[in-house]
C-alpha cells in the first residue's frame, strides 16, 4: 500500500495518468453498495439505482453504476480496480484543503509543499538531466499541485499551443539549436544550452529553469502533427475526451513519465440524478474517455497506470434538493 507508492522505483517504461474528479465525487452512487443496509430507497428516495438496473461486479456487494457499461471490458480483462471506502483520519469538509492532502499525498501538515508525484519523480529520476526536462506535465490551464515542487513541470491542454507566438518559421528560429561543434547555439536553446547566467545571482535557477523550458518545447515540437487514435478508439466529444487523446499522443510520442489531467461538475448538491442526470452523464464521460484511451494504448497499455481519485465522497443520505452533500 504506502509504503510500496512512496519507495523508490527504478527507471524504466513505466507510465502513469492520474484524473482527479473536483468537487467530490458521490461513491455510493458510482461503485453502488448494495450490500449496505443503510443503502436503500429510504435513504436516497430519488436517488436509489436497484441491483437489477446497475452492473454487478461479481462480488456480491458492490455493483457499478450503469451509465459506466462501456468501461466494463477493461473490469473484465482484469484491468481495473476498485479500491472503495479510502480516506484519512479527521476528514476535512474543504475542498480546497482536501484536495490540496490527496495531491500532496499528506494531510493537515503545512510542511509538505511539493505534490505527491513531483517526489516521487525526484526519487526515480535525475530531474537534472536533459533527458528528463519532459518528465512531466499538467494536461490543464493551470498546473496541478500534484505536480509542483522545485522542478518546474509544463502545464497546457493542447501541446500544439505551448509555443512561441508566430508561424513555424519564427517558432523554430526563436527556438533556435543548442551549442555545439558547429559554434554557439541560437535562440532560446543557445542562451540556456551554455550561457555566462548560470554564473550570475540566481544564475543556476534561471538557467536549469530556461533550459527546462526550451528542452519541453523542442521535445513537443518534435511531438506534434497530426494525431489518429489506434485500434478504432473514439475520444468523447468533451474537453476531457481532447485532454485524453492529448496524453495518448504524448505518452506514444515522448518519454513522459506522468501526465495530470482533471474533470470538474461533482458537487451535485441538487438534481444529482440517478441512473439519468447529472452525474450519470459525468459517469459516461469517465467511462467512455477510458475505454478509448484503453483500445488506444493497447500496445504499451500494460506499463500505464491510471489513477482517478476525488477530494472525498458524499453523503449517504440524500438532501432535501434531491442532491448529496
Amino acid at each position: 500500500g504506502r509504503q510500496a507508492l512512496a519507495a523508490p522505483a527504478p527507471a524504466g517504461t513505466k507510465k502513469l495518468l492520474f484524473n482527479f474528479l473536483r468537487g467530490g465525487n458521490d461513491g455510493v452512487n458510482t461503485v453502488i453498495p448494495h450490500g449496505d443496509s443503510v443503502y436503500s430507497p429510504a435513504s436516497r428516495p430519488n436517488l436509489y439505482i436497484s441491483p437489477s438496473n446497475a452492473i454487478d461486479l461479481g462480488n456480491g456487494f458492490a455493483s457499478l453504476h450503469p451509465r459506466m457499461q462501456s468501461m466494463m471490458p477493461i473490469f473484465t480483462n482484469g484491468d481495473l480496480a476498485i479500491v472503495h471506502r479510502v480516506g484519512y483520519a479527521n476528514q476535512s469538509r474543504s475542498h480546497f484543503d482536501s484536495q490540496d492532502f490527496w495531491e500532496k499525498g499528506v494531510p493537515n501538515n503545512p510542511d509538505v509543499k511539493d505534490g505527491v508525484f513531483c517526489r516521487q519523480l525526484r526519487e526515480m529520476l535525475d530531474l537534472a538531466d536533459p533527458a528528463n526536462t519532459f518528465a512531466a506535465a499538467s494536461i490543464n490551464s493551470s498546473a496541478f499541485k500534484a505536480l509542483q515542487g522545485a522542478t518546474p513541470f509544463p502545464n497546457f491542454t493542447n501541446s500544439a499551443d505551448f509555443n512561441f507566438l508566430g508561424t513555424p518559421e519564427q517558432q523554430a528560429k526563436f527556438l533556435g539549436q543548442l551549442p555545439g561543434q558547429a559554434g554557439d547555439g541560437t535562440g532560446m536553446l543557445g542562451l540556456y544550452g551554455d550561457s555566462p547566467l548560470a554564473k550570475a545571482l540566481y544564475g543556476d535557477l534561471v538557467h536549469n529553469t530556461g533550459g527546462a523550458l526550451g528542452g519541453t518545447l523542442n521535445t513537443l515540437a518534435e511531438a506534434s502533427g497530426d494525431y489518429t487514435p489506434a485500434n478504432g478508439a473514439i475520444y468523447p466529444d468533451s474537453g476531457f475526451g481532447e485532454r485524453l487523446q492529448e496524453c495518448a499522443k504524448l505518452f506514444k510520442r515522448t518519454e513522459v513519465r506522468v501526465l495530470g489531467v482533471d474533470t470538474g461538475g461533482f458537487d451535485n448538491h441538487s438534481n444529482q440524478g440517478a441512473i439519468n442526470g447529472t452525474h450519470g452523464g459525468l459517469l459516461q464521460k469517465i467511462a467512455d474517455g477510458f475505454l478509448a484511451l484503453s483500445l488506444d494504448l493497447q500496445d504499451q497499455w500494460n506499463d500505464v497506470v491510471v489513477v482517478t481519485m476525488t477530494e472525498f465522497g458524499r453523503t449517504s443520505l440524500e438532501n432535501g434538493s434531491m442532491g448529496t452533500d
